[in-house]
């Protein structure tokens, strides 16, 4: 599943905002923001480990 996916799911299924996710895996919103559009990416392997971690915590 592709990154942008995997966050939608995310905000979905905890019901957060982009603010406060943001801020659980340790980026400024406007990152996030640029992630969920497919601007860019994250370039550190901890963040998608995060990110992956989160995901598959909601699907659980």
């Amino acid at each position: 599943m592709i990154l942008e996916e995997k966050l939608r799911q995310i905000l979905k299924k905890k019901r957060w905002t982009q603010n406060r996710l943001a801020k659980h895996i340790g980026v400024i919103p406007s990152r996030l923001n640029n992630w969920l559009h497919g601007k860019s990416h994250p370039n550190a392997e901890w963040l998608t480990d995060k990110i992956d971690a989160l995901y598959s915590e909601c699907n659980r």
